[in-house]
């Protein structure tokens, strides 16, 4: 039987002008993505994570340490951490104050890597 995928491309994030953490994305049954940065003000990002969409904690490895900050630059590509995807939503949350709108490209997609 041949493999199903299914992706999800161009879900955006966006940090508002003076804010840290970015809208939801709905990450729902996917199991695997990445996202591209804008220009940014900050050099890292941490993750939030819900099963609803409004009560958020900090993405936490099994131990229950917070997962560390990714180092980001502006316009580049990263994979999501792979415990976001035993959550339903998913926000960013920029290491620093963004002085203006930033949208982040979020792409998700489920079966084997391509």
């Amino acid at each position: 039987m041949a493999d199903i995928y299914h992706n999800k491309n161009g879900d955006a994030a966006v940090i508002a002008a003076s804010g840290t953490q970015s809208s939801k994305v709905h990450v729902g049954d996917y199991c695997r993505g990445s996202f591209r940065t804008p220009t940014l003000s900050g050099t890292a990002f941490t993750f939030e994570v819900s099963n609803d969409g409004t009560n958020w904690d900090t993405l936490r490895d099994a131990a229950g340490a917070a997962i560390a900050a990714v180092t980001v630059a502006s316009n580049k590509n990263y994979r999501l951490p792979q415990g976001v995807f035993s959550y339903r939503w998913l926000r960013f949350v920029s290491g620093t104050t963004e002085v203006a709108d930033r949208i982040i490209l979020v792409f998700l997609g489920s079966g084997a890597a391509s």
